[in-house]
């Protein structure tokens, strides 16, 4: 072999060995950082080296050697930095402490009968007493002072840090107490367990730390007696106690559900029939009870059956009442209900749902009696007539007449009020878009009034019928619905299809519903705030019909300005709905082109008595 090849060989040689021991010297050359918290914010804290995410405190992390910005945070807290300087294989160590950025932060001086004991702050570690720790942040902080020592027990207490104050914890370490320990159990394995009243769980338990001295172990379990035994701990050794439990005898329960009524009696929604009922053989458990009868409250409870016990359940089921309004066309007459007298009519009082009976009373008058049946939902009126016996007096036919005005004056005929028996009213009213309306009505049912409207602006003649119904839980107030139904008709209409001139006739058809609600000024006025759904049906100027469905808000206030005269005032708008191109041109004199959606009006009603048929 000749000396230039084996040059070459070693030449190669070494510079393998120069690039596979490179990485090993790189590694060699890295420094390392040691990041450990000083305080609890700084557990858990996000780092940064350089810029780049490297971490949470604690962390341990392998920098090149140099120059290096070492940053760690937490969102409330100032973030920590620090420049270090590193050389090749060197560890460093940094002890990072966060601090509020309200700069809130306290000490404590921990000392006491021992020193050198180890302190820890939060469960870290900060030094040996007496020890004064620095730093911390305001608020509370669990304090451990452990004797390096044994024998002796660790303190611990809590501590309220404030602001830029040291607070001072003095601690006494006592002898650590030798305690023992308890094993339990019983032949039930699904038994309950206790030690001094404290529940263990179930199943075989072993307690540490117990205490030396007595102590009442206990079992528990359905169907079986409670056992219960004393037992001895003493100090460094293991008790143990097996509880025997016996089983109790499978006695079943019963089920007692009494009412004051005979309603039905439901257990678990199943029907056992009326009132009173015995259920015997009832397994321990939770039982719905529901008892219900006509014209009476809803009774529910629960019943809780134990073995060998009788739950009992009294129902008490409470009448519904119902409102009874008794009128008379006799002044001065009485009310009696079931005999028993209820005062002067017209009269308003609670009566439980179900049969009555209503008797009305007066002076040289025929007694009237009536059996009723109340029923629940709704008031209920009641209009007795009362014959004279023999002539009337002077007297009695003004108090008649006197009656018979009251009842006229207090006729309303847009309010949410039903018209008086035996009266009726006429009105004439003014406005737009209907120039000229005339309405008529009067009560037909105890429940029902009827109307009847004619009205008209020339270019439209629209006839109307009405149903009303109301109801007055108040005496300033009361609450209604009303139908209308009607059409209309006018003359031929011309008009352009395109360039060809055609006529088409005019008529209307409409449906209504509205809602009425009024408030009663004493017997001087009434205000009514009206909502209404019209629905409308047009021909007007054009081949085929045209519908609407519009929204109609409003309001009408009714002055009595005697017993016979209202004056009326209307105003109503549209919120909501298509326009009807048949109410424009309404003078045909080309001074409103479109559909202004409003409407006013102001007339004068005309009230009045009807004669009974028992005076003719």
């Amino acid at each position: 072999m000749s000396l230039s090849s084996m040059g070459l060989r070693t030449l190669l040689l070494a510079g393998t060995l120069t690039a596979l021991s490179a990485p090993s010297a790189v590694q060699a050359q890295a420094a390392q950082l040691v990041l450990t918290a000083q305080n609890p914010p700084a557990e858990g804290a996000a780092v940064r080296v350089d810029g780049a995410d490297a971490g949470n405190v604690p962390a341990t992390l392998s920098v090149a050697p140099g120059r290096h910005l070492v940053q760690v945070g937490r969102r409330g807290y100032i973030t920590f930095n620090q420049w270090v300087d590193v050389t090749p294989g060197q560890t460093l160590q940094l002890s990072v402490l966060l601090r509020s950025q309200g700069g809130e932060l306290g000490s404590i001086l921990v000392a006491g009968d021992v020193s050198g004991a180890r302190v820890l702050v939060d469960s870290i570690e900060r030094g040996t007493t007496p020890a004064v720790v620095e730093g911390l942040s305001v608020g509370t902080h669990r304090i451990r002072v452990e004797a390096r020592e044994g024998g002796l027990s660790p303190y611990e207490t809590t501590v309220e840090v404030r602001a830029a104050e040291r607070t001072t914890v003095h601690f006494t370490m006592r002898p650590a107490q030798v305690t023992g320990s308890l094993h339990v159990a019983a032949n039930v394995l699904a038994a309950r367990l206790f030690l001094d009243g404290d529940p263990l769980g179930v199943g075989g338990r072993t307690v540490e730390d117990v205490a030396p001295g007595e102590h009442i172990v206990e079992a528990e379990a359905n169907g079986y007696q409670t056992a219960r035994r004393t037992v001895r701990v003493e100090a460094g050794r293991r008790a143990a106690v097996v509880l025997v439990m016996e089983p109790v005898e499978q006695v079943p329960g019963t089920i007692v559900v009494r009412a004051n009524v005979r309603g039905q009696v439901f257990v678990n929604d199943q029907d056992f029939g009326p009132a009173p009922v015995i259920l015997e053989g009832a397994q321990p458990g939770t039982y719905a009870i529901r008892v219900i009868a006509e014209g009476h409250s809803e009774f529910r409870d629960v019943c809780q059956v134990r073995l060998g016990e009788t739950c009992t359940v009294t129902a008490e089921l409470i009448p519904e009442q119902v409102l009874l309004r008794v009128s008379s066309n006799t002044r001065g007459a009485f009310l009696y209900v079931d005999d028993e007298y209820r005062g002067p009519i017209p009269f308003e009082g609670m009566f439980p749902v179900g049969p009555h009976r209503v008797e009305v009373r007066a002076q040289h008058h025929t007694t009237q009696t009536q059996q009723i049946t109340l029923s629940a939902g709704g008031p209920r009126d009641v209009a007795v007539d009362l014959v004279r016996e023999g002539p009337a007096t002077p007297q009695e036919e003004a108090e008649a007449e006197l009656a018979q005005l009251e009842q006229q004056r207090a006729l309303r005929s847009h309010a949410a009020t039903l018209t008086p028996n035996r009266h009726a009213y006429i009105e004439i009213a003014t406005g737009f878009p209907f120039l000229l309306e005339a309405r008529a009505g009067g009560s037909v049912h105890r429940w029902l009034d009827l109307g009847i409207s004619l009205r008209s602006f020339f270019l439209l003649t629209e006839i109307e019928l009405r149903f009303k119904t109301a109801y007055r839980p108040l005496t300033s107030l009361s609450v209604g619905a009303q139908v209308r139904i009607g059409g209309g008709f006018g003359g031929a209409q011309s008009y352009m299809d395109g360039a060809i001139p055609r006529e088409s006739p005019t008529n209307t058809f409409l449906f209504s519903l509205e809602g009425l609600i009024s408030v009663h000024l004493a017997s001087a006025a009434t205000v009514t705030a009206v909502i209404g759904l019209d629905t409308h049906s047009d021909r007007y100027r054009a081949p085929d019909r045209r519908g609407a469905a519009r929204l109609r808000i409003g309001g009408v206030a009714e002055v009595v300005l005697s017993d016979s005269w209202n004056f009326m005032a209307r105003f109503e708008g549209i919120v909501a709905g298509r326009s009807r191109p048949i109410l424009t041109n309404l003078l045909r004199a080309g001074v409103i082109d479109h559909d202004v959606r409003l409407m006013g009006q102001i007339g004068f009603t005309y009230k009045f008595g009807l004669p009974s048929w028992a005076e003719e």
